[in-house]
């Protein structure tokens, strides 16, 4: 049958939703495949350029990851787009016993997703990634299908956990994989010196010494900390 979700993990999710019982999945489902079509580099005009900055931040990546990447230049054998025909990603679920287990227990799609790499699964954004480094494909193509990784939750740069988007540090290791400015909650990027929705500085992405350090999780924290100030309209 066929299923619309993004991913293949996300089915047990609309099968629950649709009414199934989590025993009835757990002891029914054999396998799961999540597809998507991208266009292919045109072979008439390939040729090796550096990644797009913007597209790599996109898609949480970097060029020590990457490398080069091909790119169709446009011809006449493409018509000029770059791209000539389509290839195929996949993503193949085979639940094990211990991903029955989970669903069984009501496990969280993140915890899913977590046990099902760890048992093997290589998602869509991975096999992408392998034909992109084939120079079958562009990360542009992926980008354009795919769409960014972090509106779809990322991996720890560390450790490899699944993250939700939510996470600003990695819960396995620690890791800090989103930086937010202590004086609005904003994301800000590791290069600011201040933040742009409140003006707050930072350094290297963390507060500088006029920030005002909020987070219950700093302020909790046994580890040493640099005293903040910062005055208020009250004066206090």
């Amino acid at each position: 049958s066929t299923l619309h979700v993004g991913h293949a993990v996300a089915s047990i999710t609309q099968l629950v939703d649709l009414g199934v019982e989590r025993t009835l999945i757990a002891s029914g489902l054999e396998c799961v495949i999540a597809q998507r079509l991208l266009r292919a580099v045109c072979p008439k005009c390939a040729h090796e350029v550096e990644p797009d900055p913007q597209v790599l931040r996109l898609l949480a990546s970097t060029h020590e990851e990457i490398g080069m990447t091909t790119r169709g230049a446009g011809c006449d054998f493409c018509n000029q787009t770059g791209y000539h025909g389509r290839i195929g990603i996949f993503e193949a679920l085979e639940p094990t016993d211990t991903f029955r287990e989970l669903v069984v227990a009501g496990a969280r799609e993140s915890e899913l997703s977590r046990v099902a790499r760890q048992e093997g699964m290589r998602t869509l954004f991975e096999d992408a990634m392998t034909k992109v480094n084939q120079g079958k494909t562009s990360l542009e193509e992926t980008l354009r299908v795919l769409g960014p990784r972090l509106s779809r939750g990322r991996h720890c740069p560390e450790c490899r956990e699944i993250l939700e988007f939510s996470f600003n540090a990695c819960p396995k290791c620690g890791c800090v994989v989103r930086h937010t400015c202590p004086g609005c909650g904003r994301d800000v990027e590791p290069t600011w010196k201040y933040c742009a929705g409140c003006g707050t500085p930072h350094e290297n992405g963390h507060p500088g010494p006029n920030a005002l350090v909020s987070s219950p999780c700093l302020r909790n924290s046994e580890a040493p900390r640099r005293k903040v100030e910062r005055e208020t309209d009250d004066g206090r």
